[in-house]
């Protein structure tokens, strides 16, 4: 357990998203098919605390250990395409082990109606893309703004979607190891449609 940990804090360290000295515990997470029970593998995992961003994906069997910041709190998100993103706030003491199970439900027909979607492609100012990135989704909840879903790109090209969201308006929040994070506000989703977002990010 104690080499796991040492790998993922320096796997976090490398994409510049916490330190040694916020460094909390590692998270065992297993995402499932919530009507099969079965592993889903090459899922996004995405750890949020602040302004800190650790993402990693599922192996073969739908399992996946993510570094937590040392804040004690921080937001899972378990996303997958074709599936309903989902979104968990969790709580720690600092020598906590955490487990934790997402199963996701498949996105039935209605979804691609009632729901929208935001899809661009990310960049660096001079028009290289990121295939490393990490977006994520934010939204308002009474006071506080929150994550309720996150993506990286679908290949080289840097292309990205965020899809399927009920309609509202969001943040989408980017970064990318060696880059400056950026967020840009009010992005607003429609039921039905697809917003385009190009998302260019500098280097630190």
């Amino acid at each position: 357990m104690r080499a796991r940990m040492a790998m993922a804090v320096a796997l976090c360290l490398v994409m510049g998203a916490i330190s040694t000295a916020d460094a909390g515990p590692v998270a065992s997470v297993t995402v499932k098919d919530a009507g099969t029970g079965a592993g889903l593998s090459k899922a996004l995992v995405v750890a949020i605390a602040g302004t800190s961003v650790v993402a990693t994906k599922t192996d073969a069997n739908g399992k996946a250990s993510v570094a937590l910041p040392g804040t004690k709190k921080a937001t899972l998100i378990a996303a997958r395409n074709a599936y309903v993103t989902h979104a968990q706030t969790v709580t720690w003491e600092q020598s906590a082990k955490l487990s934790l199970t997402f199963e996701l439900h498949k996105h039935t027909s209605e979804d691609f109606k009632q729901r929208g979607r935001i899809v661009g492609f990310v960049r660096d100012s001079e028009g290289k893309a990121l295939p490393t990135a990490t977006l994520v989704l934010l939204t308002k909840k009474g006071e506080e703004t929150v994550p309720v879903g996150a993506t990286q790109p679908e290949n080289a090209t840097g292309l990205y979607e965020l899809s399927w969201y009920k309609p509202g308006t969001y943040t989408v929040l980017a970064t990318a190891p060696g880059y400056a994070m950026k967020r840009y506000q009010a992005q607003r989703i429609t039921a039905g449609e697809s917003l385009w977002l190009d998302v260019v990010l500098q280097k630190k």
